[in-house]
């Protein structure tokens, strides 16, 4: 079993039920879900998860994805959602979630999601604990490297890291500098090409 897999088995039964509300949403559009509004299946677009707390950018997801798997139990809302592009979802609520994942044995894909958001989470939080500028902007660069080939040639790493750490362009620079010379990553015009990871 593969996330891709259960991402796709996961969607199709969302989709699908008969108690699934569409939406949509428009670019730069700033979506306050609770825990309670449900699962979500991103169809379509790519979105960013922010801090409610301090405003800090946690992950950008593009479709297809599977929202609110790791928060179905949570009480409390820490995070908000702002549209990169335009955006399509389908929408159930947590007791059709658990009816649909029962009812079609999908525990087993919701669990692989959950198990990857979770992997997801720890390496951010692992990034996030270390004071090194030079660890941080490695581990962002493996992260960069895991990503799809089309989101991967849209990142720049400076943004991509400025925007989740607070160290100064100059820094990344000199660090993102340092590995090319050492051979260890290849970049061109500040997006990542290659890693020996």
């Amino acid at each position: 079993m593969s996330y891709n897999t259960s991402v796709k088995k996961l969607g199709e039964a969302i989709s699908s039920s008969a108690l699934a509300v569409s939406c949509s949403a428009k670019k730069k559009q700033r979506i306050n879900w609770s825990a309670s509004t449900g699962i979500r299946y991103l169809k379509k677009g790519t979105i960013s998860v922010y801090r409610i707390d301090n405003g800090v950018k946690l992950f950008t997801l593009s479709a297809p994805y599977i929202l609110g798997l790791p928060l179905m139990r949570a009480p409390k809302v820490t995070d908000f959602y702002r549209c990169d592009t335009d955006c399509e979802f389908s929408v159930v609520s947590v007791d059709e979630a658990d009816r649909i994942f029962n009812e079609s044995d999908l525990w087993e894909h919701a669990i692989e999601v959950m198990s990857f958001h979770k992997g997801s989470f720890f390496s951010r939080s692992a990034i996030m604990t270390t004071n090194n500028s030079d660890q941080i902007v490695y581990e962002s660069l493996k992260v960069i490297h895991d990503m799809k080939e089309i989101e991967k040639n849209k990142t720049s790493i400076y943004s991509f890291i400025m925007e989740r750490y607070p160290i100064s362009r100059g820094t990344i620079y000199k660090i993102v500098n340092k590995l090319v010379h050492a051979g260890e990553i290849e970049i061109e015009r500040g997006h990542l090409i290659r890693m020996n990871a």
